[in-house]
């Protein structure tokens, strides 16, 4: 049985999404300028379009997960910045497959839960 999303519904998703983009325009904008950086140069440093990016800054355009990382990378900043959070760099641990002790792996699986 297929049920159909109430319009009520896909309007809180809705409200969600551009909520969430919302925040994502706001910290880009602030995180560009802080870098003293135009919408030219983050364009051409990302390969994006410079209408699209303002698009994002506004809030009329809600960039994919593609689209956030290649603005963090050419502002030099983490994608967690792009979405609020702040992460400090002692809590990142980076363990390549071919290094990973049993240990790691039990710690990971637990961390998950």
């Amino acid at each position: 049985m297929i049920k159909k999303t109430s319009s009520l519904a896909t309007q809180r998703l809705e409200n969600v999404d551009t909520a969430a983009a919302g925040r994502i325009g706001a910290r880009l904008r602030a995180s560009r300028r802080q870098k003293n950086m135009t919408l030219d140069e983050l364009a051409e440093t990302t390969g994006l379009n410079k209408g699209f990016l303002s698009r994002i800054e506004k809030d009329a355009k809600a960039p994919s997960i593609a689209t956030v990382m290649k603005l963090s990378r050419a502002l030099d900043i983490p994608v967690a910045r792009l979405f609020g959070e702040q992460v400090g760099d002692s809590d990142i641990h980076l363990v390549r497959a071919a290094n990973r002790k049993p240990e790691d792996v039990v710690r990971l699986a637990t961390m998950r839960r």
